[in-house]
């Protein structure tokens, strides 16, 4: 930063490492510096809102809530899409705040700004599972209607599924996810241990693996060249 005082990106960045460090104070005085930067540029609100939630979470762990609150709302008052943020300040308010009105209020005015984000119903889910009354499942249909390859939409599914005694139905989730998030950690962890038997997942892009045994051990379909069902109809 001593090099490049003006590089808003290497900034961004220190602020962001700062806060996974546990230094709010470094990560604040990034966070304002940006933030002063952009207060009088409309077209900047998204990155304004963004860094706003930032300070939010320099401020919570040291209980300083009515100022992480404040920060929060401002967040959400320059970007009303910004459901992750929501989700803080109803989670800020009902745990740190102890006002579980106004954090469910929180997340009803996620889902009223958000009518048709799948991540809002994914939060909604969760939140209500946490803290009660009893999660809705449908919130997660709506959520799999919204956004049915979101990853986070798949995780609370298979969660979902787990939940409700349905081993099939989780195993479709992860491995609809494992196709469209080969890098998402979390699926190979809900994936459980490989039983041997099973074959492994190919990676895109690449031909299937080669079958190496005789003719003598493989499926008759195989051995002859076909499905015998389909030969006997040519």
């Amino acid at each position: 930063m001593r090099k490049n005082p003006n590089d808003r990106k290497l900034e961004r960045r220190c602020a962001a490492l700062a806060i996974e460090l546990e230094r709010p104070n470094d990560a604040r005085r990034h966070l304002i510096h940006l933030n002063d930067a952009i207060q009088a540029d409309p077209d900047k609100a998204t990155e304004a809102a963004e860094l706003e939630d930032l300070l939010g979470q320099c401020d919570q762990p040291e209980s300083k809530f009515d100022e992480a609150e404040r920060h929060y709302r401002k967040s959400i008052a320059l970007d009303s899409t910004r459901v992750v943020t929501f989700d803080r300040l109803a989670r800020l308010l009902r745990q740190d705040m102890k006002n579980p009105e106004a954090a469910d209020r929180a997340i009803e005015e996620m889902l009223k700004a958000n009518p048709k984000s799948a991540l809002a119903y994914v939060r909604k889910w969760r939140y209500h599972r946490e803290f009660g009354p009893a999660a809705d499942g449908n919130n997660l249909a709506l959520a799999l209607k919204f956004g049915p390859d979101e990853a986070e939409v798949l995780i609370a599914a298979t969660e979902l599924a787990r939940q409700s005694k349905d081993p099939v139905g989780a195993r479709k989730h992860i491995e609809q996810g494992l196709d469209r998030h080969p890098e998402s950690v979390p699926f190979y962890q809900r994936r459980g241990p490989r039983t041997g038997r099973e074959p492994r997942r190919p990676r895109r892009g690449c031909p299937p693996p080669r079958d190496r045994r005789g003719p003598l051990e493989r499926p008759a379909q195989d051995a002859a060249g076909g499905d015998p069902d389909q030969r006997e109809q040519t």
